[in-house]
């Protein structure tokens, strides 16, 4: 069986107010900026990668992929209205309808087998989105989305309902995949000049270890 289309959304709407207010997406890590990690992890895993930012869309050109930005008219906001702008790409040059992953540009070391895994739990039962856990904390920006779920999580966003998509996410049949922690959560978030000298600190661990194999 052919597995659906899978459209890769980073959200790098963030403005790193704890970096002095520079783009979250442009924070240099070991000398590529964060969403060049997070392109990298999740490229081989989608057929294509769009990325939602309100900045200018000239300053993403060297990643050669779609910006788009918030759509106001859909009157809701934060990661809804990235989502909502986000749901005519879900399907393909083939017509056929196809799933949403979705990712922040905060996460460097995303797994290789997130789509896999996530798919994998689609398929398993009947739920339409599966979104990531780790050390028992759900991560819900981190999913795959199937349209249904996806628009009537939005159509609840827009009425006010709730305003948090982790609350959203159980009410629109989410389930749950844990990955494990290894060396490093893999869905470690880079919020703090901190974090970030932590994530550069275990980025050079791997490098110096694969030196040796």
């Amino acid at each position: 069986m052919t597995r659906a289309s899978i459209t890769g959304l980073i959200l790098a709407g963030g403005r790193g107010r704890r970096f002095g207010g520079t783009d979250k997406a442009f924070i240099d890590l070991a000398g590529k900026p964060l969403i060049g990690h997070v392109i990298a992890r999740i490229a081989p895993q989608v057929d294509r990668i769009i990325i939602n930012s309100n900045s200018n869309p000239s300053r993403f050109a060297t990643f050669d992929c779609p910006v788009i930005a918030d759509d106001p008219t859909q009157g809701c906001s934060g990661v809804f209205a990235a989502l909502a702008a986000a749901c005519p790409w879900m399907t393909a040059a083939t017509t056929a309808e196809g799933l949403l992953l979705t990712a922040p540009t905060d996460t460097p070391f995303l797994p290789l087998n997130l789509a896999d895994l996530l798919a994998k739990a689609l398929a398993a039962g009947t739920a339409t989105v599966a979104y990531a856990t780790s050390g028992g904390v759900s991560h819900p920006t981190i999913a795959l989305w199937s349209r249904v779920p996806l628009t009537a999580l939005i159509q609840r966003a827009q009425a006010g309902e709730v305003a948090r998509l982790r609350t959203l996410l159980p009410m629109v049949g989410g389930v749950p995949v844990a990955f494990p922690i290894d060396e490093a959560d893999p869905f470690f978030n880079v919020n703090t000049p901190d974090d970030r000298a932590a994530a550069a600190a275990l980025i050079a661990a791997s490098t110096a270890s694969r030196q040796f194999e």
